[in-house]
């Protein structure tokens, strides 16, 4: 995976979750090549474990939350939007 934009940092906890975060702060001219990144690590990511992000304490694999200025009210909601997520595996 070529990444151009996204910086990540790896931490875990005592009970061994392994949490990445991805920043970026890109110019806002740079802001759809930033999400084609996204879309990149989700891919990624739904490859690692089909079943999609969800909350750990439910038993999921893995999850994210992704705050973005580059999206107008994104503070706090949850994204990407499902348009952006890639299909499960069949």
């Amino acid at each position: 995976m070529n990444l151009q934009l996204l910086d990540f940092d790896c931490s875990d906890d005592a009970d061994g979750v392994v949490c990445w975060d991805a920043l970026a702060q890109p110019d806002p001219a740079f802001n759809p090549a930033l999400l084609q990144e996204v879309v990149q690590v989700l891919v990624w990511a739904h490859a690692f474990d089909s079943q999609g992000p969800g909350p750990l304490e439910n038993g999921a694999n893995w999850d994210l939350t992704c705050r973005s200025p580059c999206c107008p009210k994104a503070k706090h909601r949850r994204w990407p939007p499902p348009a952006l997520c890639p299909a499960p595996a069949s």
